[in-house]
């Protein structure tokens, strides 16, 4: 098994790195053809479809993985689709018919309106990647989820650099990222699924799917959406309490420092969830692979974030040009948390397995009410925002090692019950 896990690993993380690494090297000439106010438009767009993309399938992607039965794995799929487009209809309706609302609450210029247009695309597409991702994993064909991260980033460096520099439309980041996402992921579906293996949808069977899977339709969307919601939303409430300068200046400095993260993160736990599906009976093997996943995660990953903790405003100042200084200076702050992060947060999955979905809701709660506070509390006495984030780190960094130590110490207590039983 450990060498299998391995393999898979590194086959995902090839992806996911070529495809960072395409968007980081296009990253000096982007950040020469966009400005950081156009970054931080793609900030909010980005916020808005991670965040709704949660809602659109209900997890019910993540939930076909516990099913042993692929023709009821496919059933759950075909609801999952469905949910995706209606939800994203509903979406197009209600930014259609609320557009100069959503404007005023958001702080989006006129020139930049049309881009709430695109959204319900996005989430479409992310849903659908979530979808696919989950496919993939489930059929354990590594190679071709890392085919997919890898045309997605090509395909959306071509569009961002040739709408740029022909200077067609306004942002055209966002118009890259969601024209990218789309044709990528429909393209990988059709390739993936034949729905005639499957049951018809109807009352009763829809039924069935909301009692067997309420903990993941309920719970686990629930926690999902405050995740990305709190994770997304420090560009916004930069924006909401300082000024979308400062914000694009944050989003930036996370499109770069966010690559590793979404490297190594993304690629161990699409693997740990690839292979605690196939030992859930087993608690003292995934106590192992728990154990040496976090080990292993911390040594790879510790010196990178300790240079950027030193480091961070010369490197992108070196790279990005002296006028993204401010967003290695931001990105130094947040180092400490990253480091927490990148070791715990792949884990977290853990407490779905067995069955904590209530106790990771709560955590994910607590974590948003306290970001959103920092930012209140710390505008009304006109702190900057680097205070602000120095006490977002420390805040949300306790409270990951909290819910480590609940993970490890759940999981040593229910080996010993096995144990005894």
């Amino acid at each position: 098994m450990k060498n299998k896990f391995i393999k898979n690993v590194i086959t995902i993380a090839k992806g996911t790195a070529i495809g960072q690494i395409i968007l980081f090297a296009a990253s000096p000439l982007l950040s020469r053809l966009y400005t950081p106010e156009e970054y931080g438009i793609l900030a909010t767009y980005t916020i808005f479809i991670s965040t709704l993309s949660i809602l659109s399938t209900l997890k019910l992607e993540l939930s076909m993985q516990t099913e042993v039965d692929n023709t009821k794995a496919f059933f759950l799929i075909k609801i999952a689709l469905y949910f995706n487009m209606l939800f994203s209809i509903i979406l197009l309706l209600l930014f259609y018919t609320f557009n100069e609302t959503l404007c005023e609450v958001f702080q989006i210029s006129q020139e930049y309106s049309w881009f709430l247009y695109l959204i319900p695309f996005g989430v479409f597409a992310l849903g659908l990647n979530k979808i696919n991702s989950s496919l993939y994993i489930r059929n354990g064909e590594f190679n071709k989820l890392k085919d997919l991260f890898i045309s997605n980033s090509i395909i959306m460096v071509l569009i961002q650099i040739g709408f740029g520099i022909l200077k067609i439309i306004p942002s055209a980041l966002i118009i890259g990222d969601a024209s990218a996402r789309l044709v990528t992921n429909i393209k990988a579906f059709y390739a993936n699924v034949n729905f005639r293996k499957t049951g018809k949808i109807n009352i009763e069977s829809l039924k069935r799917v909301m009692v067997e899977k309420k903990d993941y339709m309920l719970f686990s969307t629930t926690s999902e959406f405050f995740y990305i919601l709190v994770s997304q939303s420090i560009p916004f409430l930069i924006v909401l309490y300082f000024n979308p300068k400062l914000a694009g200046f944050y989003a930036f400095g996370m499109k770069i420092v966010n690559a590793p993260m979404v490297l190594i993160g993304k690629s161990i736990s699409q693997v740990y969830i690839s292979e605690i599906r196939t030992i859930t009976d087993n608690l003292g093997k995934i106590e192992i692979l728990f154990n040496k996943i976090v080990m292993k995660l911390f040594l790879v990953t510790c010196l990178p974030y300790v240079l950027l903790l030193i480091f961070g405003s010369g490197i992108f100042s070196f790279i990005f040009g002296s006028e993204w200084e401010y967003s290695g200076k931001l990105m130094s702050i947040m180092s400490i948390l990253f480091l927490i992060e990148i070791v715990v947060y792949p884990l977290m999955v853990t407490l779905e397995i067995l069955n904590k979905q209530k106790i990771l809701l709560v955590w994910q709660l607590v974590r948003g009410i306290q970001t959103f506070l920092v930012f209140h509390l710390f505008s009304k006495i006109s702190l900057s925002l680097e205070s602000v984030l120095i006490t977002i780190s420390i805040s949300q960094g306790l409270l990951y090692i909290f819910i480590f130590f609940y993970m490890k110490n759940l999981l040593k207590e229910k080996v010993k019950k096995n144990e005894y039983a």
